[in-house]
């Protein structure tokens, strides 16, 4: 919130930093017995940060692991659409009340209260918004209710 963070612009391939926040969190998934997939192939190129893009990423596959049980699966996926960066993170997890969308990236919300303190602070979102904000994008995120996964959907302006 208070904007304190450095960026480094450059341009990259926003399938590529996928892949790599994909890679590090894919021995986790699979002691856990969820299934991870990642983009395979290039991606549009976006011009960011990338080391702040694979960190909110990495939010982002670190939360939907969270709510994940043995036998759920976790996908990311690029995409574009016309000037737009789209990359989604969706996973068949617990999901969340509809209505939760937005609160999900308050400071200190968290869509289950029966997380224990070391299971999140609730900040991971928050910051991650921050960041994809910062860099000319948004990020949103969906779910039909409890027990239907969700959706995160980070957009990004094409290089």
């Amino acid at each position: 919130e208070e904007r304190s963070f450095r960026l480094t612009i450059v341009e990259a391939d926003l399938g590529e930093l996928a892949r790599q926040a994909t890679a590090h969190t894919a021995a986790l998934a699979a002691s856990k017995g969820v299934d991870l997939t990642g983009p395979i192939g290039r991606g549009p190129h976006v011009r960011v940060d990338p080391d702040r893009i694979v960190e909110v990423l990495g939010q982002l596959l670190d939360n939907a692991l969270r709510v994940c049980a043995p036998g759920d699966a976790i996908t990311v996926r690029v995409a574009t659409q016309g000037t737009t960066a789209m990359l989604t993170v969706t996973d068949t997890g617990a999901g969340f009340e509809p209505g939760a969308s937005e609160r999900l990236f308050q400071r200190f919300f968290r869509a289950s209260p029966a997380l224990s303190p070391d299971e999140g602070s609730g900040i991971g979102l928050t910051i991650a918004r921050s960041l994809v904000t910062a860099q000319g994008g948004t990020i949103t995120a969906v779910s039909q209710g409890p027990g239907a996964g969700a959706t995160f959907t980070m957009t990004l302006p094409r290089a």
